[in-house]
């Protein structure tokens, strides 16, 4: 009798035990709309195949993630500057032990043993190898094998799956499962033409054809010559659209560099790369002081293809980027990440966000610079749950001390399928810069200001998902105050209280790069993006030089400090159906809070702590 109670009393354990995890609920489900690009494959897929399975838990403290970076980044906090340790970071949004408990209980249950799964250190993330039989069990799902219609990329995928329903609330989102048209996109940089051929040149002298520095000699470190072309730093070419660094430091008040102390990064993807040569071409002719054989510390990521001397059309993005960059920051040694996919960001630079799974080598391979500039982006209807974690780890990130910057695109409000406008992402995100782009207008010089670019139109606009954070919304409140654009929310949120972007701008039409061995003219927010980046990276020299930290994220400051700023009021940014917004007096949806002023910036960062 005795027997048969304990029996009853280790079923009853046993049951209870079991219980959380009998009633299953979808946790998501395939939205046709985010993924009209992919198209189910008749392959079959193997039952044996491996997947790496992916768990994104739930984090303790996001809900105060916002208040943490503001500690370290409003410029009336008194722990201004007092940026935070990855460690802490790590332990601040770590997930509850109870969800971690319940998770691999969940994964033992179905044969998958704790000693098959990595624990990431930041305690957000249990990855697996499974073989899509476990998984389809796990998930009570069916895995197929999509193919995207553009890219000719596959990617097995599923309609929808569930977990159990006690544990639903401790997991965000597992991946590889549900499919999303969420495709980066280069903001693709416009092509003003050969110098030659241009006809803003028809009446002046064309700069004469790039000289060209002893390649034997750079490549054994036997040349230091520098630019001694006087055009390189006459201003006068600045009026007729060749904007070389020179134009850039007059326009910005901005010095040559004297400093090595921090660092600036520009961020590459697929096969978009920079060529070596063209770089130490550029060098030789436009810059009075970098030596010609300056090269990029070059970070590429295990899947992807390092750069050499590619010519055509794959190595134009890249030297936009990195030309100018270089050319501004001097004697500071630039950064270049080369990645091979769009997801692989953020676990290329933080181990801790890792999604890879089985090898490691891919986890925290690049160190991340103080600061970052990227040209790349995705439409914010496309933004799913992984995105949406994407944006958290950018505020933990700020809280470390880094500057992360993004183009706000070349289309300006953008347009969808419906005539609606399409912000940008991650530009929307409350924890990045956004940067539009500005040209010198026709006539002018680096002298009169600028405008909104004409050339093409600056992204920016309100994002659909975003409020406006605090650093914002007084400033977005006055825009709809006093610049109200009277177009229909029939086309964008309208709300008045959303998150506006951009945040910033810089000089972003014509520059001069070298392609091939020869000048051409090249802009967009390609361009004045990492010439912002540029200017920031200066004004964190001379913080470091002076004992102090890094900017951070930089919002705070810039948005209580409009007057360290360039402000733009004309131009407009038309996108969709010819609508779009218009440049006025502060900040507006084209060139944000304007043009950076150095000299400005300095002087409020250098009297913080």
């Amino acid at each position: 009798m005795r027997d048969l109670k304990l029996l009853v009393a280790i079923s009853i354990f046993a049951s209870v035990r079991a219980a959380p995890y009998s009633p299953y609920a979808v946790h998501a489900k395939r939205d046709t709309s985010l993924a009209s690009n992919w198209i189910e494959s008749t392959e079959k897929v193997h039952s044996n195949a491996i997947i790496p399975l992916a768990v994104a838990l739930t984090q303790q403290n996001l809900e105060n993630g916002y208040d943490f970076l503001m500690d370290v980044s409003d410029p009336t906090s008194q722990n201004y500057g007092k940026h935070w340790s990855l460690e802490k970071i790590a332990e601040t949004f770590a997930a509850t032990d109870e969800a971690i408990e319940d998770v691999f209980s969940w994964l033992s249950g179905n044969g998958i043993s704790e000693n098959r799964t990595i624990l990431s250190a930041s305690k957000t993330w249990i990855r697996v190898n499974v073989t899509v039989a476990e998984a389809e069990t796990l998930l009570k799902t069916e895995y197929k094998l999509y193919n995207h219609v553009h890219t000719r990329k596959r990617s097995l995928a599923v309609e929808q799956y569930s977990v159990p329903a006690a544990i639903k609330r401790h997991i965000d989102f597992i991946s590889p499962t549900i499919l999303s048209s969420s495709t980066l996109k280069r903001m693709n940089s416009k092509r003003h033409g050969s110098v030659e051929s241009d006809p803003v040149f028809a009446s002046f002298p064309n700069p004469p054809a790039p000289e060209k520095p002893d390649y034997a000699a750079l490549q054994t470190g036997g040349s230091k010559v520098v630019a001694t072309n006087p055009w390189a730093w006459d201003l006068s070419y600045c009026a007729y659209q060749f904007i070389t660094p020179a134009c850039i430091r007059k326009l910005y008040n901005a010095p040559n560099g004297t400093l090595d102390l921090s660092s600036y990064a520009v961020v590459e993807y697929y096969t978009e790369y920079y060529n070596q040569t063209d770089l130490s071409t550029y060098l030789y002719n436009m810059n009075p002081v970098a030596p010609s054989d300056t090269f990029p510390t070059m970070y590429v990521a295990p899947d992807a293809v390092y750069p050499t001397n590619f010519t055509g059309d794959d190595d134009v993005e890249g030297n936009l980027d990195i030309q100018l960059a270089t050319a501004i920051v001097y004697p500071q040694t630039m950064s270049y990440y080369q990645l091979n996919d769009d997801d692989v960001f953020l676990d290329a630079v933080d181990a801790s966000y890792c999604q890879l799974t089985g090898s490691t080598g891919g986890c925290g391979v690049m160190p991340l610079t103080d600061v970052v500039s990227t040209s790349w982006g995705y439409s914010e209807d496309q933004v799913d749950d992984e995105r949406i974690r994407e944006c958290n780890e950018y505020m933990k990130l700020g809280l470390n001390g880094k500057t992360l910057l993004w183009s706000s695109g070349d289309n300006g409000v953008g347009c969808t399928a419906t005539n609606g406008f399409q912000a940008t992402w991650p530009s929307v995100c409350p924890y990045v810069t956004s940067v539009g782009a500005t040209q010198i207008p026709k006539g002018g010089s680096v002298s009169d200001g600028e405008v909104a670019t004409f050339g093409f139109s600056s992204g920016g606009g309100f994002s659909s998902y975003y409020p406006a954070p605090a650093y914002q919304a007084a400033t977005i409140a006055h825009y709809w105050q006093h610049y109200n654009p009277n177009i229909s929310a029939v086309y964008f949120n309208t709300s008045i209280t959303n998150r506006g972007y951009p945040d910033v701008a810089a000089n972003g039409a014509y520059a001069a790069i070298v392609v091939g061995g020869e000048w051409q003219l090249w802009g967009g927010t390609s361009q004045s993006c990492p010439t912002f980046g540029g200017i920031i990276t200066l004004i964190n020299e001379q913080r470091l030089a002076a004992g102090k930290s890094t900017v951070g994220f930089i919002n705070p400051v810039i948005y209580a400090n409009p007057n360290a700023m360039n402000d733009i009021t004309s131009g407009n940014n038309p996108g969709c159906l010819d609508y779009g917004f218009s440049a006025v007096k502060g900040w507006d949806p084209v060139t944000g809070l304007g043009t950076p002023d150095y000299k400005k910036l300095l002087n409020v960062w250098m009297r913080l702590p």
